[in-house]
């Protein structure tokens, strides 16, 4: 009988234990380690490596300055870095499920590229894992899950300012050329739909693949209506380079219109032939917090960021999950509710998020090219 007692005493104990260590987040939750793993997942490779290169950097930056302060809570934060490969669905996929099967992360910065978030998005929320992105701007992101932020464009938003500029300019009609991405797919149909709403025709709109080297017989289609104004919309710049020349060597003489493209990538394949095009692009970034960041990007890589909205909104991705661990913890519920609630300070300035876990009240610059060089349009 005192045997009998001894062991379910034993059990008791076992099961209170066990109680304990699962409600604490288990071997990997903050509580239970000497680091605090963080998740990424960015374009390291593939079509616009340095795309993921300059989000990585501004993580890096951030975790240097945290781990440096004694940490979270005297923990270390270590974080994860994966490929996605921008535009590679199978790859964004292979890297979440590492993350979460075998790192098991709660929070994942990334990823960079709207594919890599669209892919992953239903997993993010079936798992329950907090997600921010500095870089993924399709509207398809928005309010697709209650785990998913992002300190990023808003594709629906940059449309109507890009569709304003284009009739302000005065051009009533345009040819569209966009690939089969999820960042050009969202991009064309939310501009279609905001020049629709003040009166301009959409004259020709094509549909190529992503990453080819020819566009040519694309480009041949346009030439046939001679539209006075042309958005080129691809995902990566070397697609944009590409077309941009093409379109010159076809003799067509169109106004440009562009989005965030016009990185050295982009110059190298385009050269002359993208004088006098439009870009529509992030919003510069000032203030002595992200130009501390940008001269220490530049410090640790040898060479400036390409993508200088994306470095800052990283690093402040990384400071967000920073501060929001330090007052609810490690738990992706509590992270989720904390950030949808509060408003943060960063190399961004200030900011907020909506109910659709977009980044609130971003305004867009746009620039004329020159000569390899990007002109401020006042």
């Amino acid at each position: 009988m005192k045997k009998h007692k001894i062991i379910s005493i034993i059990i008791a104990v076992i099961l209170v234990v066990t109680v304990i260590f699962v409600a604490n987040g288990g071997v990997d939750g903050a509580n239970n380690s000497d680091t605090i793993k963080i998740g990424f997942i960015g374009a390291l490779s593939g079509a616009d490596p340095s795309y993921g290169e300059a989000m990585k950097g501004g993580v890096e930056i951030a975790v240097e300055e945290i781990n440096a302060e004694g940490g979270i809570g005297g923990k270390k934060v270590e974080v994860i870095y994966e490929d996605g490969k921008c535009i590679d669905s199978k790859s964004a996929l292979s890297a979440f499920q590492k993350l979460n099967d075998i790192d098991h992360v709660k929070a994942i910065i990334g990823g960079g590229c709207s594919n890599e978030v669209s892919s992953i998005s239903k997993l993010v929320d079936e798992n329950r894992i907090f997600l921010i992105s500095s870089g993924a701007s399709s509207p398809d992101i928005s309010g697709s899950s209650r785990y998913i932020f992002r300190n990023s464009s808003n594709d629906t938003e940059m449309s109507r300012q890009l569709a304003n500029q284009i009739n302000k300019d005065g051009f009533r009609d345009i040819a569209i050329i966009s690939d089969n991405s999820d960042f050009s797919s969202g991009f064309r149909k939310s501009f279609i739909n905001e020049f629709d709403k003040i009166g301009g025709v959409v004259s020709g709109d094509i549909i190529v693949q992503a990453n080819q080297s020819d566009y040519r017989s694309d480009i041949a289609k346009l030439k046939a209506s001679n539209p006075k104004a042309i958005f080129i919309n691809p995902a990566v710049p070397k697609t944009a380079g590409i077309i941009v020349k093409q379109i010159q060597e076809a003799g067509l003489t169109s106004k440009i219109y562009l989005t965030y493209m016009a990185t050295p990538a982009f110059f190298n394949i385009a050269g002359d032939s993208a004088d006098g095009a439009t870009v529509i692009d992030l919003p510069k970034i000032s203030g002595n917090l992200a130009n501390n960041i940008l001269t220490k990007f530049e410090a640790k890589y040898g060479h400036k960021t390409v993508y200088e909205y994306n470095t800052v909104a990283a690093y402040d991705a990384m400071m967000v999950i920073k501060e929001s661990i330090s007052k609810v913890g490690y738990d992706s519920d509590k992270l989720s509710n904390y950030v949808s609630t509060h408003s943060f300070s960063g190399g961004l300035g200030n900011f907020s998020f909506n109910n659709q876990g977009d980044v609130s009240g971003m305004k867009y610059t746009f620039q004329i090219i020159k000569g390899h060089e990007l002109m401020e349009i006042k």
